[in-house]
């Protein structure tokens, strides 16, 4: 109950501010889109060794979400560039995610109808197509799954490519 009471706290600080802006809509999904992850980093860092489990999932989430996106570059509907999957939504759904696999459905229910306001106000801000944002939805949540139900580790390293003014990036999962 006192991580049900400190993330809706923490979420109305960060929209009551914008509750009056233009476009509140969008404005709302894009501070809850934030502020549900960093809630439950904040809660699961008083939770043991959670946080390394919500930031394996965090940054899987992150990789596999912008490695789709450049892969498959799909239009947005206001003619942007990067629409498939949502960032917005499968950050907000691993958050979610994390919360209910970690505390159960009291804590996963209410974080679950945030991650679905972010998915609705990037489709009513014209971001993104509803089948964006259920896939965004779906990398969220499978990536929570995997990081916390599976024990998966992540393990990165970086090397200056000789000769070159680039670096290679090696990214590992371990189940």
């Amino acid at each position: 109950m006192k991580v049900l009471i400190l993330l809706t706290i923490a979420l109305y600080l960060c929209v009551c501010n914008k509750c009056l802006s233009q476009n509140a809509i969008e404005e709302a999904g894009d501070i809850i889109q934030l502020g549900l992850p960093a809630g439950a980093f904040i809660v699961s860092c008083f939770d043991g060794d959670s946080y390394e489990n919500f930031l394996y999932s965090m940054i899987a989430t992150q990789v596999v979400t912008h490695t789709v996106k450049r892969t498959i570059n799909r239009e947005r509907p206001n003619g942007g560039d990067y629409s498939f999957p949502s960032g917005h939504t499968s950050c907000a759904f691993q958050a979610a995610s994390f919360l209910q696999f970690k505390y159960g459905w009291q804590v996963g229910i209410p974080a679950y109808a945030l991650a679905a306001y972010v998915g609705w106000s990037r489709y009513y801000a014209d971001k993104h197509y509803i089948s964006d944002i259920l896939a965004g939805a779906a990398v969220g949540i499978f990536m929570s799954y995997i990081c916390l139900e599976k024990d998966v580790r992540i393990f990165t390293s970086s090397k200056k490519i000789e000769d070159q003014d680039s670096y290679a990036l090696n990214f590992q999962l371990s189940f």
